[in-house]
């Protein structure tokens, strides 16, 4: 009988399916379930389709390969040069480039530094490495604003510290793809002492309301303890 049920079922059935099958089609033992099936109270397609159920539940969803979501930063975008969408006050036209120690995007306050030979480097206002810059050289600082392209992408980049689970990166990239932001780039590391992975992800955004809102959405995932942006 049980041979049986393995060729109609095209699958392995263990003892312990089989003692899990006999609860479900409340009978006591191994052999009431045969002869359920045999006398017709516990129809054999039903018991075949209820360990196909069991096959299904306990075999592991494959786990994302996370650089096959990663795609190249859009041509044009996040640049140096006049492309920036940054206006710049009391200064003449100098090229500007996104600081990648902090990496802003429209939406942070933001503050200019003048650099050698690279025109003003933007930064957040609240960047380590632009106030130790102006400690050393205030007279450098430039105010600049934001421009009015909306469309325009910026890169930005978060750390995620989580339990190392299965399927968090694929409960990660759901969030992202949902919210249409893409990856360009991604770095993860185990801790196996802690049981713990943490992931640094750099994303394509149009402003800093969109990346709080993913970043808010990450956190209230299962077994994230913290996500800051970098």
């Amino acid at each position: 009988m049980d041979t049986e049920l393995a060729k109609l079922s095209d699958l392995t059935i263990t003892q312990n399916q089989f003692k899990t099958a006999a609860v479900h089609f409340n009978v006591k033992t191994i052999e009431d379930l045969y002869a359920a099936i045999g006398s017709g109270n516990a129809r054999l397609q039903q018991v075949v389709n209820y360990f196909k159920q069991l096959d299904d539940k306990f075999t592991p969803t494959p786990e994302l390969d996370p650089q096959s979501l990663v795609r190249e930063p859009q041509l044009g975008k996040n640049t140096s040069g006049d492309d920036n969408g940054i206006t710049v006050s009391g200064v003449g036209n100098l090229l500007t480039h996104m600081a990648k120690c902090c990496s802003p995007v429209p939406g942070d306050d933001i503050s200019g530094f003048i650099t050698q030979g690279r025109g003003i480097s933007v930064h957040r206002q609240d960047c380590e490495q632009l106030a130790n810059s102006l400690y050393q050289q205030p007279e450098r600082f430039v105010e600049v604003q934001w421009g009015g392209d909306d469309k325009q992408s910026y890169q930005a980049s978060t750390l995620i510290i989580a339990s190392d689970r299965q399927g968090l990166f694929r409960d990660i990239s759901t969030i992202i793809a949902n919210e249409k932001v893409s990856i360009i780039g991604i770095e993860s590391h185990s801790d196996t002492t802690k049981n713990t992975m943490s992931m640094k992800i750099s994303m394509e955004v149009t402003g800093s309301e969109l990346l709080s809102r993913v970043l808010e959405k990450i956190r209230q995932l299962d077994d994230v303890i913290e996500v800051k942006r970098l």
